[in-house]
């Protein structure tokens, strides 16, 4: 996913430094496009992440989560950012191909 919208970015900026005045306005088009759409996949991931660093910080709280999961902090925060980059990555396959 970062590959491509690293391949996209460097077609955007092409487009905006090379191309005629209508390609510069989709080059500009498309970098605004893949601004938005990176920022809610690192917003949510980081909403994720740091309500489990609330969860495993507070006492009360981890004791509560460890009843139901005896995993350790450091394995769920890496499956959780797995998951919601494999939930991103499927929405966007799904975006390309329906």
């Amino acid at each position: 996913m970062k590959n491509l919208i690293k391949d996209l970015t460097e077609q955007a900026i092409e487009l905006v430094a090379f191309g005629n005045s209508r390609e510069k306005s989709e080059g500009k088009g498309m970098l605004r496009v893949i601004s938005e759409l990176s920022k809610p996949m690192e917003s949510e991931i980081d909403t994720i992440l740091k309500s489990i660093e609330i969860i495993e910080t507070d006492e009360g709280l981890s004791k509560k989560f460890r009843t139901r999961y005896a995993t350790e902090f450091t394995v769920i925060k890496a499956c959780a950012k797995d998951n919601m980059l494999k939930k991103e990555a499927i929405n966007y396959i799904k975006s390309l191909t329906i």
